[in-house]
């Protein structure tokens, strides 16, 4: 087979847009060599599947050198850095699996995707590095296309775009729920990943590098955001790191409530969105944010948009804010970490770095000021979504959200 017909055979895989791995398999198909793709992150993007080397090749692969501390040592080796800096074919040799890797990046027009590395297992023929830079391209050419029309390429996405909107029945959810693998004792997590509308980042591209790294059970796009689903027995710390190395240039990771039926799922999506809407405007030095510490602000959000959030405040606290202004005193802010600590003497000292006595005295003194009943619930409710509604209201949120 000369070179135009190996180009050929992946340009008709690419015409298919059946996804990274298709591509790369009819690639490693005509190559006669595996071939796998990373990308910027330095994550494992896909890799190609064909009869000679098949699944069972990739596991025995991984279970002699698994892939993270592959990719540790073309980092370590600056190879992968060659690689994303440069067009130029890279031919490298490593000792570890005696085997020459030939390599070259990804990249479309604006911003370098990732590399792909073909491992010579079997003789290569001289035309065949042309062949790997012909894949390249095609490889930047499908990721763009999924990056523009995600819901038109991704089961996933169509999936969540018909939940979101209501328009799948309950008869349509229930075989989806069995072929997900989804019983009445699994409980589920959405997180909705959001990026900027420049952004440069491909989605797909970051799906691929989130499934291809931890298992979920949906992963797809909607509004210029990633959204995934994951068993919540799985959702923690490192799941989310994974996912944040992974999504690096998001803006945010919105998380809803747990739900139980994927008929939950529409709300929980809207609870991440609105999260996201409000939390990426405060000073945060996290970018994970969790409606079950925003719902507040989430609902001063909402009905900003009918009245002005200043009918939010109880007059209470701006009487305080001016007394603090005109005495130097910081009696609202000791009435703000009361509040938010529980009502708790000794947190509220250790938070303000003051001794105990000053914060029982300031809170005497904001008590008889202004007529406040720390015992009553209501009251301190009311307080605690007065001081947020106050944040928000300096935030000017109506003009930026």
């Amino acid at each position: 087979m000369d070179i135009q017909q190996k180009k050929a055979v992946v340009l008709d895989a690419l015409l298919e847009h059946k996804g990274i791995e298709h591509i790369l398999s009819a690639a490693s198909h005509v190559l006669n060599n595996p071939i796998l793709m990373v990308d910027r992150l330095g994550v494992s993007a896909g890799m190609s599947v064909t009869e000679t080397f098949t699944q069972d090749y990739w596991n025995a692969f991984s279970s002699n050198m698994p892939y993270d501390w592959v990719l540790e040592e073309v980092e370590r080796r600056g190879i992968s850095s060659r690689l994303l800096a440069s067009d130029d074919l890279q031919l490298e040799h490593f000792d570890t699996i005696d085997r020459d890797v030939l390599g070259t990046r990804v990249r479309d027009r604006l911003d370098v995707l990732g590399y792909i590395g073909m491992t010579i297992e079997n003789p290569i023929e001289p035309d065949d590095g042309r062949v790997l830079v012909a894949v390249a391209r095609m490889l930047s050419l499908e990721l763009v296309y999924q990056s523009h029309r995600p819901s038109r390429r991704d089961d996933d996405s169509a999936l969540i775009e018909g939940l979101v909107n209501g328009t799948l029945s309950a008869r349509e959810i229930q075989p989806i729920e069995r072929r997900l693998g989804i019983s009445p004792s699994l409980t589920m997590r959405l997180l909705c990943i959001s990026y900027p509308p420049s952004s440069e980042t491909s989605l797909y591209l970051a799906k691929n590098a989130i499934e291809a790294n931890t298992s979920c059970l949906i992963c797809g796009t909607a509004e210029n955001s990633l959204v995934v689903v994951f068993d919540d027995a799985a959702y923690g710390d490192g799941l989310l790191s994974i996912v944040k190395r992974c999504s690096k240039d998001c803006q945010g990771i919105g998380v809803g409530f747990s739900f139980k039926t994927l008929a939950g799922l529409a709300v929980a999506y809207r609870q991440a969105r609105a999260t996201l809407r409000v939390s990426t405007m405060m000073e945060q030095s996290d970018n994970v944010f969790l409606y079950e510490r925003a719902i507040q602000y989430c609902l001063i959000e909402a009905a900003s948009r009918s009245v002005d959030i200043m009918d939010f405040v109880d007059p209470a606290i701006l009487h305080l804010r001016d007394y603090d202004t005109k005495n130097g005193s910081e009696l609202a802010k000791t009435l703000r970490v009361y509040i938010d600590s529980g009502c708790n003497m000794s947190a509220c000292a250790e938070i303000m770095f003051t001794h105990r006595n000053t914060i029982r005295y300031r809170i005497s003194r904001i008590a008889e000021m202004a007529n406040i009943d720390f015992d009553d619930y209501e009251r301190r409710l009311s307080l605690a979504i007065s001081f947020r509604a106050l944040e928000m209201a300096t935030l000017d949120l109506q003009n930026k959200v």
